[in-house]
């Protein structure tokens, strides 16, 4: 197995150790044993978000992403990202990822509704430059070693989520991440976008990307999405007026979950109204 490969996805290019990457992905694990990407040591990866797979390789090598380092193009009406600073450490083609998303061929994920005025607009406390993780004279080893302890160290509340989530329409890139990851099985990458999302909708709920990402979970990702589903339920548990939303009412895929949440609802008013008699003392 050659150590070096290289992954294309538009106008980008990136050289990775297969070493340290085919552990976590069972696609890139198969795609490099037999074909032409065998042979000629390269794959292109079509009808992907150019920046998803950026973030994904990013991950696969250091086993975190940092999703300020990019921004919404506001030139466009759909999820398609440019960097907002940095360059990834592992682009061999990549011009810093400024492409123009008018000359992509691939899909671009489209939001259910517009996006604010807001929306792409990172302040300067949450773009803060920060150095790269990987440092070139890491060896494989170290990286592998440093990969563990990120994943096992996850830290929680609003603060990491506003690291980690400069902007409401950044909680739906940790969506989107989770389709690639899905499609080229990499399922730690799907943990990780699963705990950045609910720990950004527990913090960003009242905003309209909610609403987004609810009818996205329900409507548009496979049913084995379970662990989104719960973390938009807690949230809908602890927030039921967004279910109020004329788009979350009339869409087929959320039926299940307003009946459920109804159904819950009517149990709490009951136990309300009659609450649970205790041992009362005897009086004759």
């Amino acid at each position: 197995m050659k150590s070096n490969f290289t992954i294309a996805c538009g106008a980008d290019s990136y050289t990775v150790d297969l070493d340290i990457i085919t552990p976590y992905s069972e696609y890139f694990r198969r795609a490099i044993e037999f074909g032409k990407e065998a042979s000629e040591g390269t794959i292109t990866l079509h009808d992907d978000e150019p920046a998803m797979v950026s973030l994904m390789i990013e991950f696969l090598h250091e086993g975190d992403y940092d999703a300020t380092s990019w921004k919404i193009d506001t030139r466009t009406k759909d999820l398609t990202w440019i960097r907002s600073y940095g360059s990834s450490p592992y682009a061999s083609r990549e011009g810093n990822d400024q492409h123009d998303p008018h000359n992509n061929d691939g899909s671009s994920r489209l939001p259910h509704r517009e996006a604010s005025s807001a929306i792409g607009a990172i302040s300067s406390s949450s773009s803060r430059k920060r150095k790269p993780q990987t440092s070139p004279d890491l060896q494989p080893d170290q990286i592998v070693q440093k990969r563990q302890r990120v994943l096992n160290v996850m830290p929680k509340g609003s603060g990491r989520a506003l690291y980690h989530t400069p902007t409401p329409r950044h909680m739906l890139l940790h969506l989107q991440l989770w389709e690639v990851a899905d499609k080229y099985l990499v399922p730690d990458l799907q943990a990780l976008c699963t705990k950045r999302f609910q720990e950004a909708a527990q913090y960003y709920h009242p905003n309209p990307e909610m609403i987004d990402a609810i009818l996205w979970v329900y409507e548009d990702l496979p049913e084995h999405a379970v662990d989104l589903r719960e973390a938009v339920f807690m949230v809908v548990d602890e927030h039921p007026e967004l279910l109020d939303d004329d788009a979350v009412r009339e869409s087929p895929s959320c039926q299940g979950l307003l009946r459920f949440m109804s159904s819950r609802e009517l149990g709490r008013s009951q136990q309300v109204m009659t609450p649970q008699r205790g041992i009362w003392p005897y009086v004759s």
